[in-house]
């Protein structure tokens, strides 16, 4: 992946998601506005801080960071980063009020399980399923299989969509968190049948 994207402002850095567990190397790497629910996961599932890029020292030690990486299931991918680094990050994060705000709690979409009934719809969603496809949006309740080694499906469980990322879109499962994230392409994706 390339660093920032000149040109378009919304390839480039957001949030920084940094932190070191126990007495491992510390890790960071920088996020989309367009994922920043899943930064906020992944700062909850780790442990670690979330700092906005929204000030020239920020942009700065952005530059020095690579953005996430994701396979196909469990943690995002953070690179390993200088201590250095992690100190100046350090230091950013408590002098930067935004970064309070943005860590008194996560979104509703990242972390909370989905209130009843919001995963199904009404009965006429049964009617109007083809047309949904195309408004899988951020927040939705969906149902997505586990993969085999070969990538075929298994079971299904029900999962929120936390982000479109290249192409595919980046899942947290409802009932089993400590599963990490899954990335699914959009035929392993299945509407809930609608509430009658």
């Amino acid at each position: 992946m390339t660093k920032h994207a000149n040109g378009n402002s919304t390839n480039r850095p957001a949030l920084i998601v940094f932190g070191k567990r126990g007495a491992k190397r510390p890790h960071a790497a920088w996020f989309r506005a367009a994922n920043a629910n899943v930064a906020q996961w992944v700062a909850a599932y780790l442990g670690f801080s979330v700092v906005p890029v929204d000030s020239a020292p920020a942009r700065n030690l952005a530059k020095l960071l690579t953005e996430w990486q994701f396979e196909r299931d469990g943690p995002p991918i953070l690179p390993i980063v200088k201590q250095e680094v992690l100190e100046q990050l350090d230091e950013l994060a408590a002098d930067s009020v935004a970064f309070e705000e943005a860590h008194t709690g996560l979104p509703a979409t990242a972390m909370a399980k989905p209130e009843p009934g919001t995963a199904h719809g009404d009965a006429k969603a049964r009617q109007v399923a083809r047309s949904l496809w195309d408004e899988l949006t951020i927040g939705r309740v969906v149902l997505a299989p586990e993969l085999d080694r070969k990538g075929d499906p298994e079971d299904w469980y029900s999962a929120v969509i936390l982000a479109l990322h290249e192409g595919a879109y980046i899942l947290r499962w409802c009932d089993y968190p400590e599963q990490g994230l899954a990335k699914r392409e959009r035929h392993h994706i299945a509407l809930p049948y609608p509430a009658d």
